[in-house]
C-alpha cells in the first residue's frame, strides 16, 4: 500500500496529513513518526497530526496489522 504525507496549515494550526491505501485484511495501522510508535488507528485510513512544530523534519511511516499478526509497511517524510 502507499502513503502520502501533506504538510498544511489551517488558520494558525500547522499539521501533517497522512493517507494511505488500505491494505487487505487490516484490521489496524500503526503510525511511527521519526521510527516511534506514535498511534494506531484502528477505522479509516487518515491521520491528521496537529502535534508538529513549523519547520521541523518529521518521517513517518505506517503498518497494517491483520488478525494473524502479519504485517505490510508504507514509508513518508
Amino acid at each position: 500500500f502507499t502513503l502520502t504525507v501533506t504538510p498544511e496549515c489551517i488558520g494558525t494550526t500547522s499539521q501533517i496529513r497522512l493517507n494511505w491505501t488500505a491494505s487487505t485484511n487490516a484490521t489496524s495501522y500503526e503510525v511511527y513518526r521519526n521510527n516511534i510508535l506514535y498511534i494506531t488507528v484502528t477505522s479509516g485510513t487518515q491521520y491528521i497530526n496537529t502535534a508538529v512544530t513549523p519547520g521541523a523534519s518529521y518521517t513517518y511511516y505506517v503498518r497494517a496489522i491483520n488478525t494473524a499478526g502479519g504485517t505490510n509497511n508504507a514509508n513518508g517524510t
